[in-house]
């Protein structure tokens, strides 16, 4: 992590060109790597996305700065993964937590709604936690979550783990889907599996 603050907004290279205030150097942060707006003087942090030669370029939606973002916020956890789709509003991410005494992930969100809000604020885009399991089936259905995994018949798993079939009720197919696909794409990507949701009895529904 890098902290700096801007100099000039430089609309050729649709491009903040900022000053890496411990290093001394100056930097590009594109704006389709930024998480907000800046304006002259505002200072942030960011991750080192790549250095080319002189040109050194920052990144605020890489995984390393998410993970920063999101275990500086919420206490008690720790990132294993994230994920996202282009142009969704949201982000995924594994956490797994250091639970008190007789809690339950269900007790760990309730409490946790606040440090998650001020995240969500951080990285201008909706932080839906996911919580971690070794157990490849349990991850998945947690992965698919806001959809109703309770609804889910079954989940197969193929090809040495790296598929898998979920079997859903037919009027649940688009909640688990999610828009153009973004939801079920996400929980693949986040337990590095490839999902398909495989409707089953009634009329699926969009």
């Amino acid at each position: 992590m890098v902290a700096f603050q801007v100099q000039k907004n430089m609309p050729d290279y649709d491009s903040y060109l900022v000053f890496l205030q411990e290093d001394r150097v100056l930097a590009l942060l594109p704006r389709i790597r930024s998480v907000k707006n800046y304006r002259i003087g505002e200072t942030g942090w960011a991750t080192v996305y790549s250095i080319d030669g002189p040109r050194v370029v920052l990144s605020q939606t890489s995984p390393q700065y998410v993970k920063y973002q999101v275990e500086f916020h919420v206490k008690r956890v720790h990132v294993h993964r994230m994920a996202r789709c282009r142009d969704a509003t949201w982000v995924k991410v594994a956490v797994s937590v250091e639970y008190l005494p007789g809690e339950t992930w269900r007790d760990f969100l309730s409490s946790s709604q606040s440090e998650i809000s001020n995240l969500d604020n951080a990285l201008n885009a909706k932080v839906i936690l996911v919580e971690f399991s070794l157990n490849k089936k349990q991850f998945i259905l947690n992965a698919l979550l806001p959809a109703p995994v309770k609804a889910v018949k079954d989940v197969i798993l193929l090809s040495n783990n790296t598929e898998a079939e979920v079997y859903v009720p037919a009027e649940h197919a688009g909640k688990f889907l999610g828009s153009r696909g973004a939801n079920v794409s996400a929980a693949g990507k986040l337990v590095n599996i490839e999902l398909r949701i495989i409707p089953f009895g009634g009329i699926m529904q969009e």
